[in-house]
């Protein structure tokens, strides 16, 4: 039932009437709303998956930087008007007041169905096994204004793009590969372009010693679009569930130039090995197992997976296996996404070409 106070974490879909009810979820707490970025989904889709995003992020409080006062001011909704609130006087003892940041962020999708409600609690900065690491407010107080951030970035973009093609890069590169002996793993150049890149600490992550009840095992492989300037090139990363920090976190990332069967296996490939050397220090024996991955329902991907799988087998000393065997084999350690299902079946819905309208 809707407080107008949400605390912890928690999730619920409510109705057009509950909405009416609670004021559209009105809430007590100080906090900013902004839109997701594009796309944010449909306000009238059917799933609330592929409804309209919308984000709050609690704005914490503004208190007397004495100790022994009491007093609390509602931060205001837009940081220019917090750090105005900031260049005031405590009301009562006229000491500085200072701001208690809070990291709550709620997430709302609009769908024709109401809206469905998500409240957690975030982490600020980046988490470490050690704990959380340096925020950007931490370390110049104009990085509170997330526009600032933005600002820098596009400075240090700006610089990036006076670095030149051709043998420069090629320099470039070995330099990189040079400096950070062990960050690449392997890069092939050609028809088929990948470049593929793994931390210690990213491959300590790939084999677990336990199996949690949540659905949280195995790793899940996808390819992110519009990472890169050049639209046909993707980021494909594969990550695994993090006990320790409590968050999804990458194993395996890949420069590719496009998404063929080719660039799949080259990333599988290395992911393939990189657990079988993983398996090795922990003296675990490699099976099919350690290889269960959770992809979306692209053909190129999953034959790209099913190739790697076999090309590993195939090189691997003690293997009695023939390449039909293998690419079975594969096929049963592969899992599909549920998202990714749903989201193809939204999109073949609505071709009417394939599906009527009446359906």
């Amino acid at each position: 039932e809707w407080d107008h106070w949400p605390d912890g974490d928690f999730e619920r879909t409510y109705t057009p009437e509950e909405l009416i009810a609670t004021q559209n979820l009105f809430q007590h707490w100080a906090a900013r709303s902004y839109g997701a970025p594009s796309p944010n989904g449909n306000a009238l889709a059917d799933e609330w998956q592929n409804g309209k995003k919308l984000v709050r992020h609690c704005s914490g409080i503004i208190r007397c930087g004495d100790v022994g006062c009491t007093v609390i001011v509602r931060p205001k909704s837009t940081y220019g008007g917090i750090r105005t609130q900031l260049t005031e006087k405590c009301s009562v003892c006229r000491s500085a007041l200072i701001h208690i940041t809070c990291d709550v962020v709620s997430f709302l999708w609009k769908f024709k169905g109401g809206v469905h409600f998500q409240h957690i609690g975030l982490l600020t900065g980046v988490p470490t096994l050690d704990g959380v690491g340096e925020s950007a407010a931490d370390i110049a107080t104009p990085l509170i204004n997330p526009e600032r951030i933005a600002y820098e970035r596009k400075k240090v973009v700006g610089a990036l793009q006076g670095v030149k093609g051709g043998d420069a890069f090629v320099v470039a590169f070995r330099e990189f590969c040079n400096t950070h002996p062990s960050f690449v793993l392997g890069s092939i150049f050609g028809d088929v372009t990948v470049i593929t890149m793994q931390t210690a600490y990213m491959a300590s992550q790939l084999i677990k010693d336990t199996i949690s009840e949540e659905a949280v095992n195995g790793i899940v492989s996808d390819a992110a679009h519009g990472f890169w300037r050049e639209q046909s090139s993707v980021l494909i990363v594969s990550s695994v569930y993090t006990p320790h920090l409590k968050c999804w976190v990458p194993v395996l990332m890949s420069y590719a130039d496009g998404t063929s069967s080719e660039h799949y296996k080259y990333h599988f490939l290395h992911l393939f090995r990189s657990i079988a050397k993983e398996a090795a220090k922990q003296g675990i024996e490699v099976t099919d197992d350690l290889f269960s991955n959770v992809m979306d329902f692209s053909e190129a991907e999953r034959n790209g997976f099913i190739s790697a799988f076999a090309e590993f087998w195939l090189t691997s000393r003690g293997n009695s296996r023939t390449e039909e065997q293998l690419s079975s084999a594969a096929r049963s350690v592969i899992r599909g996404c549920r998202q990714h299902f749903r989201a193809s079946v939204t999109r073949l819905k609505r071709n009417t070409s394939v599906v009527a309208p009446k359906l």
